[in-house]
């Protein structure tokens, strides 16, 4: 159904849905990330719940 109507008015419906998605991406990296977990190559803290077993 999507695609026929799409045909008719021209084409273009899926370019406008990627440029969209696109936009949303670039507008989420633009705003500040604060950092929620540590860093995977810092190990843990000794005693703490996530350090290995030793």
């Amino acid at each position: 159904m999507f695609r026929t109507w799409d045909a008719q008015c021209g084409g273009g419906l899926r370019h406008k849905a990627v440029v969209g998605q696109l936009h949303e991406v670039t507008d989420l990296l633009q705003e500040a990330q604060p950092s929620t977990s540590p860093s995977a190559s810092s190990p843990a803290p000794p005693n703490s719940p996530n350090s290995p077993a030793g």
